[in-house]
């Protein structure tokens, strides 16, 4: 028998099965792939977001489309990076500078 009351993984890092199961079950909302394709970020339709690892599964695309989940790809990722690798950067001078 199927279970009517599907409940949604806890977390904000779901594995790759129970994300497909949350799709399956219309739980899913929609997703946004990141620009390398090896992770997303999902949002529920109960509003909770959550990310996810992403498997080489040719498979993925139709499934979201099949269960009506909105799918999108995000931009400026290499901005982000930027941004973080001078805040890497700059934390340690300023420490370093402190002590002097």
């Amino acid at each position: 028998p199927v279970a009517t009351s599907y409940k949604l993984p806890e977390g904000t890092q779901w594995r790759y099965s129970d994300f497909l199961k949350a799709v399956e079950n219309g739980k899913v909302e929609r997703v946004r792939f990141s620009k390398d394709g090896s992770q997303l970020q999902l949002t529920a339709v109960d509003g909770k977001r959550a990310q996810v690892v992403l498997p080489n599964d040719p498979e993925l695309v139709d499934t979201l489309a099949k269960n009506g989940v909105d799918i999108s790809v995000s931009e400026g990722e290499q901005q982000g990076n930027y941004v973080s690798l001078i805040g890497n950067l700059l934390f340690p001078l300023i420490a370093f500078g402190g002590l002097f």
